[in-house]
């Protein structure tokens, strides 16, 4: 009688690790299931050891129609946190990795001072189909993020540096970017120079 009250015990607790096993498998398919979702939604980033650049962390839908960039920019046309911004004058898609591009080459600028902020986010993805492909066949696969810049458009904004600083910086922003652009100042270069002046005494 005890060894088949033994043998009992030791079935039961087999089957509840075979149980376990079960729904640990079951746990780790829905877990890779989810971790593909989200990675189609989000396509890869930068390689391993490069900085990650901007794109969003999430969206309702992967692809979206071309859209127009005819007219002027109606919002986001005005300095709103800095002294100094730098203006875009023509209409493009610009990447997240031109954005990355320009805030490194001001912030290798301006090292240690000064405040920088990105008025600018690739929200719109796009998307490109393969090579040597034929019409049809549904839309492509995205490949990347966009921001849709329009005449007007604040790109980026920068404060607390003098208003040589910041154009130079500025000019070396424009250098990686696809469109002209012009710098805009919020104060006059002499109340810049005051400023900067009290801040450094």
């Amino acid at each position: 009688v005890a060894a088949r009250v033994a043998a009992t015990v030791r079935a039961a607790r087999a089957a509840r690790a075979a149980r376990a096993a079960v729904a640990a498998r079951v746990a780790a398919t829905v877990r890779a299931a989810r971790a593909a979702r989200v990675a189609a939604r989000r396509p890869a980033v930068a390689a391993a050891g490069r900085a990650a650049v901007l794109l969003p962390r999430r969206v309702k839908h992967r692809k979206q129609h071309k859209g127009r960039r005819t007219g002027v920019a109606t919002r986001g046309n005005t300095i709103a946190f800095g002294q100094f911004a730098l203006q875009a004058e023509e209409a493009c898609w610009m990447t997240n990795r031109q954005i990355e591009a320009a805030r490194r080459a001001m912030t290798r600028h301006v090292r240690r001072g000064g405040q920088i902020w990105i008025r600018i986010f690739p929200d719109k993805p796009v998307t490109k189909k393969p090579a040597e492909t034929r019409m049809g066949s549904g839309k492509g696969n995205p490949e990347g993020w966009v921001a849709v810049i329009k005449p007007g458009r604040i790109l980026f904004e920068m404060g607390g540096v003098n208003h040589d600083v910041a154009k130079e910086a500025m000019r070396l922003a424009a250098a990686k970017l696809p469109v002209r652009t012009r710098f805009v100042a919020s104060v006059e270069p002499s109340l810049a120079h005051a400023g900067s002046a009290e801040r450094e005494g």
